[in-house]
C-alpha cells in the first residue's frame, strides 16, 4: 500500500530507457493497474480474489484484473499469509483462479524459521509442505505456466539475508519438489533482496529473478537490481 499515481510514473518513465533482457513485472496497488505498461515492463496484481464472481465486496477477481491489461497476479504473499491468515488452500484457489482468467499466478512460499540466519532442517520441511498444498491439483494434471517466489519470512526487510549456499540448497529443494509433482516453473528469490546483493544472489544456480520489497519504490534501488539480474 504504497506509491501514488505521479509515482507510478516517474518509475515508469524512468524503465523506459533502460537496456535489459530482463523482463520488470510492476505490482502496484490495483488500483492503478489501467496504467499503460512500455518495455520492457509488465503489470502485475499484488493479490486476487479466490471467487470468480459474487457478494464479495472489497475484492477483485482474477478476470476483472485481467480486463486492466495485467498479465500477472502475486498469490500468497507473506504479508497475506500472516495479516489475512491465508492459508495453503486459499491460495491453490486464488492461483487456479488467476490462471483461469489467463494471468500467470506468482505463487508465493516461505518460512519464519530463523535458525540464526541460515535455513535449517526445519525450513525444508516448512517449504515443502507448504509448495505441496499451494500449488492448485489441477496445474499438476494440465501444463500451467506459473512462477514459484520464495520468501525466507525472516529475511525480509531485516537486511540479512541467508548465504548464496544457502540459497542454492533451497531452490535446488523447491526445484526437486517440483520435478516429483510433474511440473516446472521458475524460481525466484524474495527476501531483503537490494542494489548490494542482487549481483551474487542472481549468479546462484536456480535462481532465475527476484521478488523485490521495499527496494522497488525507489528507482536508484531498483535499477541497479534489474541491471545485476541474469
Amino acid at each position: 500500500m504504497n506509491g501514488c499515481v505521479r509515482s507510478l510514473s516517474a518509475m515508469m518513465e524512468s524503465l523506459k530507457g533502460i537496456d535489459t533482457d530482463v523482463e520488470i513485472i510492476l505490482c502496484p496497488p490495483a488500483i492503478f493497474l489501467g496504467a499503460a505498461s512500455v518495455a520492457p515492463v509488465s503489470f502485475g496484481a499484488q493479490d486476487v480474489s479466490a471467487h470468480d464472481t459474487g457478494a464479495y465486496t472489497g475484492e477483485i477477481s482474477a478476470a476483472q484484473i485481467a480486463e486492466t491489461g495485467a498479465k500477472y497476479a502475486i498469490v500468497g504473499h507473506s504479508e497475506r499469509r500472516k495479516n489475512w491468515n491465508e492459508t495453503s488452500t486459499i491460495v491453490a484457489q486464488k492461483a487456479l483462479q488467476a490462471y483461469r482468467a489467463g494471468l500467470i499466478p506468482i505463487i508465493c512460499i516461505g518460512d519464519d524459521i530463523d535458525c540464526d540466519g541460515e535455513i535449517c532442517a526445519d525450513s525444508y520441511s516448512a517449504i515443502e509442505k507448504q509448495l505441496r498444498t499451494s500449488i492448485p491439483k489441477e496445474f499438476t494434471q494440465h501444463p500451467a505456466k506459473f512462477i514459484i517466489a520464495y520468501e525466507p519470512v525472516w529475511a525480509i526487510g531485516s537486511g540479512t539475508i541467508p548465504s548464496a549456499a544457502d540459497i542454492l540448497k533451497m531452490h535446488s529443494h523447491i526445484y526437486n519438489i517440483l520435478r516429483d509433482m510433474h511440473i516446472a516453473a521458475p524460481i525466484i528469490y524474495g527476501g531483503s533482496v537490494n542494489a548490494e546483493n542482487a549481483t551474487e544472489i542472481s549468479s546462484v544456480p536456480r535462481v532465475d529473478g527476484f521478488l523485490v520489497g521495499r527496494a522497488s519504490l525507489i528507482t536508484g534501488e531498483f535499477i541497479p537490481i534489474i541491471e545485476a539480474t541474469k
